[in-house]
C-alpha cells in the first residue's frame, strides 16, 4: 500500500488524535449524549480505532469482518443508550480529525505524496462506510429485538 507511512503516522499519533476527537465530540452540538458519557471509555474507543487503523484499511481484512465487528459495536452502543444519529456523527468526527491530522502533517509536497494521500482517502472512506453501515445494522437489530436483560 503506497500510503502505509501515513497509516503508521496516524497509528503512532493515536493518543493525540483520540484526545482531539474526544474534545470535539464532548462539546459538539450534534453529539449531546457524548457530553455526559464516561470520557475514559470514549477516549479508549477512539484510541483503539486510530491505533488499529492499519488493520481495518488492509486489503487483507475482509469486508465481512469489518461489518461483523461494527454490527456488534452498534448493538453495544444501542444498549448503552447512544442515539444512532450521534453515533454516525461521531464517526464523521473520527474521519474529520484523521484528515485534519494528515493535512497538517505536510504530506503534499510531490505528486507521489498526493497519490499516497488519495489512496489512503479511498481506503478510509471505504472503511468508514462499511463500519457505519455495520454499526447501523447492529443498532437496528438491537432496537427491533432488545435484550430481555440489561448487560452487566
Amino acid at each position: 500500500m503506497i500510503s502505509q507511512s501515513m497509516v503508521e503516522l496516524i497509528e503512532k499519533n493515536a493518543d493525540k488524535l483520540a484526545r482531539q476527537w474526544l474534545e470535539d465530540v464532548t462539546k459538539n452540538v450534534h453529539t449531546p449524549f457524548y457530553h455526559t458519557f464516561n470520557q475514559d471509555y470514549l477516549y479508549e474507543r477512539a484510541f483503539n480505532m486510530y491505533k488499529s487503523l492499519g488493520r481495518w484499511l488492509s486489503v487483507q481484512t475482509p469486508k465481512e469482518e469489518t461489518v461483523k465487528f461494527y454490527k456488534k459495536y452498534g448493538r453495544d452502543r444501542y444498549r448503552e443508550g447512544f442515539p444512532l444519529p450521534e453515533l454516525i456523527y461521531s464517526f464523521i468526527l473520527f474521519r474529520r480529525h484523521l484528515w485534519l491530522f494528515i493535512l497538517h502533517a505536510g504530506f503534499y509536497e510531490t505528486a507521489y505524496e498526493l497519490l499516497r494521500a488519495l489512496e489512503l482517502n479511498n481506503r478510509v472512506i471505504l472503511f468508514f462506510d462499511r463500519a457505519m453501515h455495520g454499526m447501523a445494522l447492529g443498532y437496528e437489530e438491537s432496537r427491533k429485538n432488545p435484550p430481555t436483560k440489561s448487560p452487566q
